[in-house]
């Protein structure tokens, strides 16, 4: 049976499984395997093995990359030593799988962008494969399919990976030092084995010069953009030292208003104070002063009452004598009006002195009447 052509390629960022699943692929140690920060694989390794899957045999070409993320290396060091991956893989590719240990990081998200949009093509999507390793239950299809969900629910640094690559598989390939460990990656070999089956259509990378170009424009692009995140660190550091220039100037400004106000009302304060003072001193004179004016004034209306009691003796004793004289008149008056009367009652001699007497009379009573009016006020 002529043997299955297949090229894979392993890519992630540093310590998520790359070599060992390779290894698990290959049913043998090819690769050096660690799960550590620091990758294993300074360079990138190729070995085509023979292997035989369930209903075919194949013939594996597998490329394990450099570990995206590497803390030994610089960026620009790691992008050029996986385009050499591309050049590689120049005759095509039919599958690469993207290893993860479970929830996806930034780390991971920035590596799949470098992937598909510095190293490859956008087309490399349609050829590629999530491969969630550690995963126990990976035989379990409930706990493989809430593994699944929970990766597509995540809404930062995943959703992008998520959305775009649509076939996740799920193995665990334990560290040689577990038990049971050659048995477990016997059965994640399988489910790998049994998704190359699918993997026919051969994507065709671009040349090496013209990927280390984009490289190359790739590391300028970040590059300028961490110069130009620097010079706005630095504007931002130098707002952020005005803004507490400002602040304490403000907050000056603020104690001074403050003391200027606490002054202000200290001073309102001691002149109502004084004010209510002087007004409790003018009322307690008023209070010493108020008895001795009161009893000036009881005095004097005293002494007013005693001369007014004089002037009315005084004016009674004037009645009296105006009442003796006016009764001495009346005598005298009566005295006269009797005469007069005596007169009348003689015979009269003449028709003139009738006339006369009668005058006289008249006279009489009015004086009389007169008389009496004015004792009788």
């Amino acid at each position: 049976m002529t043997p299955i052509e297949r090229t894979v390629v392993f890519i992630g960022r540093t310590g998520a499984g790359k070599s060992t699943c390779a290894n698990a692929l290959a049913s043998a140690i090819l690769f050096p395997e660690s799960d550590q920060s620091v990758s294993e694989t300074k360079f990138i390794e190729s070995r085509t093995v023979n292997i035989d899957g369930a209903n075919s045999r194949y013939r594996v070409k597998i490329v394990d990359t450099i570990g995206i993320g590497d803390t030994d290396l610089e960026e620009d060091e790691v992008l050029k030593r996986l385009a050499s991956a591309c050049y590689e893989c120049r005759e095509g590719i039919n599958a690469v799988f993207f290893v993860t240990g479970g929830r996806f990081t930034q780390e991971e998200a920035d590596a799949w962008d470098v992937i598909w949009k510095v190293l490859f093509s956008p087309a490399i999507v349609d050829h590629t494969t999530i491969v969630r390793t550690r995963f126990p239950k990976f035989l379990d299809p409930t706990a493989v399919k809430s593994d699944c969900d929970r990766l597509k629910a995540q809404k930062v640094a995943g959703k992008k990976i998520i959305e775009q690559i649509k076939e996740i598989i799920h193995v665990d390939n334990p560290p040689q030092q577990y038990p049971g460990w050659e048995e477990t990656r016997q059965k994640s070999r399988a489910t790998l084995l049994t998704h190359l089956d699918h993997c026919e259509a051969v994507y065709k990378p671009q040349k090496l010069d013209e990927i280390n170009k984009r490289i190359s424009e790739h590391v300028e692009k970040k590059q300028a953009a961490e110069i130009k995140l620097q010079t706005l660190l630095v504007e931002f550091s130098q707002t952020c030292e005005q803004l507490n220039e400002t602040k304490k100037k403000r907050d000056k400004l603020e104690e001074a208003k403050v003391k200027s106000l606490t002054q202000t009302c200290d001073d309102l304060e001691e002149i109502k104070a004084k004010k209510l003072t002087q007004k409790c001193d003018m009322l307690e004179e008023t209070e010493v002063e108020a008895p001795t004016r009161k009893r000036d004034e009881l005095e004097e209306l005293t002494r007013i009452y005693r001369e007014l009691e004089v002037d009315y003796a005084k004016l009674e004793l004037q009645m009296a004598e105006e009442k003796q004289k006016a009764a001495a008149a009346e005598l005298q008056l009566t005295q006269e009006m009797n005469e007069i009367l005596t007169k009348c009652t003689m015979p009269r001699t003449n028709t003139r002195e009738e006339s006369m007497l009668d005058r006289t009379m008249e006279t009489a009573g009015r004086i009389a009447k007169d008389f009496r009016s004015c004792c009788l006020m």
